[in-house]
């Protein structure tokens, strides 16, 4: 019994040390957009050649989807976005005034993904639109995906392995007369 009383304490102290390090592993800062050029929900006199948006965070950008249209959704892309440490560059061939939205789709190295969408105008003063509402998410983790998660689940799985022992190996009471 005192063997069995020592695994179990030894599996905790295991399982407290890995949920320990992967909280601090999954405690990195969040890739955010931190600035785009146009700004977003402004207005600027000269149409831009490029749409410039730059990232923060502690993950690495892997993948990148960038598209720039017009109002009526006619892209005005001129060429395939590229990544420039934390910036993505998406060079744009805007002919004439209106609003445009930037729509954007990072893949992280972690396997999580960012996405949102940004608004500005080329033409006169007061024409900037409302600011686009920027949608970032981390990814869509299900199961095994994302540090925290498998935290989780190992600890349901100590748990569930550690009750059924309980029960299976509890000693058994003696009756007299048997």
């Amino acid at each position: 019994m005192r063997a069995f009383r020592f695994q179990m304490a030894a599996g905790l102290g295991l399982l407290v040390v890995l949920l320990l390090s992967l909280a601090w592993v999954s405690s990195a800062e969040p890739v955010r957009l931190s600035a785009a050029a146009p700004a977003d929900g402004s207005a600027v006199q000269t149409a831009p050649g490029e749409v410039v948006l730059t990232f923060g965070g502690d993950q690495g950008i892997e993948a990148v989807f960038l598209r720039v249209a017009a109002e009526g959704g006619q892209e005005v892309n001129r060429g395939p976005a590229r990544v420039d440490g934390r910036r993505v560059l998406a060079p744009v061939r805007i002919t004439g005034p209106g609003t445009y939205l930037t729509t954007y789709r990072l893949t992280l190295t972690g396997g999580g993904e960012v996405s949102g969408v940004t608004a500005f105008s080329v033409g006169p003063p007061g024409s900037a639109p409302a600011a686009a509402q920027e949608e970032s998410s981390p990814g869509h983790e299900h199961g095994f995906e994302g540090p925290m998660n498998v935290a989780l689940l190992a600890l349901d799985a100590v748990l569930v392995v550690g009750s059924l022992l309980l029960v299976l190996r509890r000693p058994r009471r003696r009756t007299p007369g048997r």
